[in-house]
């Protein structure tokens, strides 16, 4: 066989012989030996005596003379045992040493995976707390989340992970992506703990900026969150991309689980929709006129559909953030000066002429209910004459005064001689406004605008711990509908519909598989008698197999103002209720209601007097059932069933009404929900109970029966519910 040519690999080396050095003898060397290099073509016949240099570039330094002692003449077996011997050595060496190292990496693995782990809990905790606005709690879990990730970056820097992501690729893959993730990870943990921070001097520091004319420096931090946003959802879109590799099988999470990359997407939208509130905000503050919001004092006292009668309202102005004026306002005041003359509800003709802003919240959807009164006041001679506008309008309870008194504490009022807190608030208030010296002098609502200032400052100076509750109490009240916000800047109204927080009716959506029910209670003519008023509503549904729903509904009233001595607390309470349910739905039976009749309405028939559309396309609906005494009518995508229901001081009634809602459920769907819209300022317990169609048993209990009871007020309650063939 022909020998083949061995190939160097490398270009300054070649193959050589061993050489059979001789006895030791002195070889004199030169002083410096410059840089060398060794062809590829040179071959080496004769000995050659040298010292090998440390680097095979650099020029070395020697001394003049050196003794080299020649080794035993050994034969090429034995010194390639020996060289195989090096080589088993420094493979081992490797060995070990990749042995360590792959052990450190196998344990920073596992330092991430549960740290990922924790992290996955830590996330979905911050994120729960985030909406529902804790922001002091998920600014305690952030800490804890960066703090744990920065002690797992130290461990990677020291184990120079990042510099060696490729490498270590090969032993856990997503080691590839860790240097950019850890990063995105760690500036999503920074920015998300300044925007919670930002958010908390907000809640310190919002009130006294705008009533301390600084709204210039509220609008700088506003827009500081929004741009720490930004540099979020940039993190949190990279991430997004990279997150597949820490998922499920890497951190050895249960299948079932949501990963990290779902949490993410799934609270994408509301971050968004937060950025977007923020933006929209913003730009309303920084409007160049001054801006006008228009705060609706609702007394649940006495009802009307979409929460109390409005007695007073405020005024409250602010230009770029800052507050210029708070003025409190006798409704009575802009009605007086209307000249529009609009026919009121059949329901009110009994008792006012003329329909203005103090009946206006006629609508159970408030937003609806907000544009009628802002119509109102906006064509009084008051304001029509500065072309003043209401862009927002803010509808707010008396409970949420009660709340706030309970937080600030006692204030004295030295010219009514009088101290208002949390429990006599209404009743104080109220019967100064019915038989105090201001009503006798005309101003029967001077109280509040005495009132407020004081309230005002207050809250303004309340101390840090105390800022944060009343933002948990505002919260509350929102959720409840007894704040309720109408805006026409479509980013601001966008927010607030998904926080349902307008106080708007629910949509029934298309091929929607459920049942809707809201009841309305008006207050007409019953003094103040809703205060001492608790009721009870109770409704059992029944599921057919052709998909309707039968309905048995129950609502008792219990009237305890007979224990006072005002009368208007001990008025009959004159109350017009509706039920408003899914549309299409047919009326069967009512029991227990009061036999009343409308005005006839012939005065209105003069050509001066103007008829409102939404109330005329409302009202061109009724049909009155003569031996019910019962209204039906269609209000948007809802049919209404009205009548009077009568309960005097002392009694306690039960109205008993029987409906129908047909093809409400698809039989072959097995899915059903129910929604129950609160009334704004009504308290009120509630019992449902659902029956499933026959053959049929709900999944949640195994039997053909659901029932749910609730005490707490929400403003909206909805139940998703599924049923299965009965075995």
């Amino acid at each position: 066989m022909q020998r083949v040519p061995r190939k160097n690999i490398y270009p300054f080396l070649s193959d050589v012989k061993i050489p059979r050095l001789r006895r030791s003898r002195v070889v004199s060397i030169p002083l410096q030996v410059s840089k060398f290099r060794i062809s590829s073509s040179s071959s080496l016949k004769k000995p050659v005596n040298y010292i090998a240099p440390p680097s095979l570039s650099e020029p070395i330094p020697l001394k003049k003379s050196a003794v080299i002692e020649e080794a035993p003449l050994r034969s090429p077996k034995r010194i390639l045992r020996y060289s195989h011997a090096l080589i088993a050595g420094f493979l081992f060496l490797i060995f070990v040493g990749s042995g360590i190292y792959a052990f450190k990496i196998v344990e920073l693995k596992n330092n991430v995976s549960v740290f990922m782990e924790s992290a996955y809990g830590s996330l979905r905790e911050i994120t729960a707390h985030l909406r529902r606005y804790e922001f002091g709690k998920a600014a305690g879990q952030i800490k804890m989340f960066n703090s744990e990730l920065n002690e797992i970056g130290k461990d990677a820097k020291r184990m120079k992970l990042f510099e060696l992501g490729n490498v270590l690729g090969s032993v856990w893959n997503a080691a590839k992506t860790v240097p950019r993730t850890f990063l995105n990870v760690q500036e999503i943990g920074n920015a998300s703990f300044e925007i919670v921070n930002d958010v908390e001097v907000l809640k310190q520091h919002a009130l006294a900026l705008m009533f301390d004319q600084k709204g210039n420096e509220l609008i700088g931090l506003l827009e500081n969150i929004v741009s720490k946003m930004r540099i979020l959802d940039e993190s949190t879109k990279t991430l997004q991309g990279d997150i597949t590799a820490f998922d499920v099988e890497a951190l050895g999470l249960e299948k079932a689980e949501v990963t990290f990359g779902d949490l993410l997407l799934n609270n994408a939208p509301e971050f968004y929709k937060i950025e977007d509130a923020l933006k929209a905000f913003i730009s309303f503050l920084k409007q160049e006129d001054d801006v006008h919001a228009l705060i609706l004092f609702q007394n649940s006292s006495e009802m009307r559909p979409s929460g109390g009668f409005i007695g007073s309202y405020a005024d409250l102005v602010f230009n770029h953030g800052s507050i210029l004026r708070f003025d409190v306002e006798d409704v009575y005041d802009p009605d007086g000066q209307l000249d529009a003359r609009v026919i009121p509800p059949k329901q009110l003709q009994g008792i006012t002429e003329v329909w203005g802003a103090r009946d206006a919240n006629w609508f159970f959807d408030f937003p609806q209910s907000a544009d009628k009164v802002k119509f109102f006041l906006e064509e009084s001679k008051i304001y029509k004459e500065k072309n003043t506008k209401f862009p927002l309008v803010i509808a707010i309870n008396d409970t949420v005064l009660q709340s706030i008194l309970s937080l600030v504490g006692p204030i004295k009022l030295l010219y009514y001689n009088l101290t208002v807190d949390s429990n006599n608030f209404l009743p104080l208030i109220q019967e100064e406004v019915e038989a105090g010296k201001d009503n006798k002098h005309g101003e029967p609502k001077r109280i509040l605008k005495v009132l407020t200032p004081l309230l005002l400052e207050k809250l303004k100076n309340l101390p840090p711990g105390d800022k944060r509750k009343l933002f948990e109490i505002i919260g509350g009240h929102l959720s409840s509908k007894d704040i309720m916000i109408h805006s026409e800047h479509e980013g601001i109204r966008s927010f607030l519909k998904s926080k349902e927080w307008t106080g708007e009716s629910f949509a029934i959506p298309p091929r929607w598989n459920g049942d809707y029910i809201a009841l309305v209670n008006t207050n007409i003519a019953g003094g103040k008698s809703d205060y001492f008023i608790d009721q009870e509503i109770d409704l059992v549904s029944q599921l057919t197999l052709e998909g309707d729903v039968l309905n048995n509904l129950i609502v008792k009233r219990t009237h305890s103002g007979n224990t006072r001595s005002e009368w208007w607390y001990r008025a009959i309470n004159e109350n017009y209720i509706k039920v408003l349910t899914r549309e299409g739905a047919r009326f069967g039976f009512v029991r227990g209601n009061t036999e009343k009749a409308f005005y006839n309405g012939a005065r209105y028939k003069k050509d001066e007097w103007t008829t409102d559309r939404e109330l005329a396309r409302i009202e061109s609906t009724m049909q009155f059932l003569p031996k019910s005494d019962v209204w039906v009518s269609g209000e948007g995508d809802k049919t209404s069933f009205g009548t009077w229901f009568r309960v005097r001081a002392g009694e306690s009634k039960t109205l008993h009404m029987d409906y129908k809602v047909p093809r409400a459920f698809d039989i072959n769907t097995s899915n059903y929900s129910f929604v129950f819209d609160k009334q704004s300022g009504v308290r009120s317990s509630v019992t449902f109970a659902f029956i499933a169609p026959p053959g049929y048993v709900w999944k949640e209990t195994g039997t053909p029966y659901m029932n749910y009871e609730s005490r707490s007020g929400e403003g909206r309650i909805r139940l998703d519910m599924e049923f299965m063939h009965a075995r």
